[in-house]
């Protein structure tokens, strides 16, 4: 199992391949799941890293986080692309930009009155 340490900031960060059941785990979310719940969950299985770890970062510092998930889960990656799920690799980088959604998510509207 492939694995790669990232340092944001002044945090480091072990990015872990994906076994086949969380992978699995991750297809069978329910239907009504959000992306932010799907970016969770992606989140914690890969790296252990919650949403609020994150939201001290602006997007551009989160490319390397990023790219090591992509890099140490090509494997599942290339499979996908194989059985016409090309998108895959693109998908993923769609759901972990979204961590600008769970920023806003996490702010209640009391928190920006203040």
């Amino acid at each position: 199992m492939e694995s790669k340490v990232v340092e944001l900031g002044k945090e480091k960060f072990t990015v872990r391949e994906l076994t086949v059941k969380e992978i699995r785990d991750l297809a069978l979310m329910p239907d009504d799941s959000t992306v932010v719940d799907r970016l969770q969950a992606l989140l914690d299985k890969c790296a252990g890293i919650t949403p609020d770890q994150l939201l001290g970062f602006a997007p551009s510092d989160l490319q390397p986080l990023i790219d090591s998930m992509l890099e140490v889960n090509a494997s599942f990656f290339a499979q996908a692309a194989a059985v016409g799920m090309e998108s895959a690799g693109q998908a993923l980088r769609k759901i972990i930009g979204a961590v600008s959604m769970i920023a806003f998510s996490s702010v209640s509207t009391t928190d920006m009155d203040s």
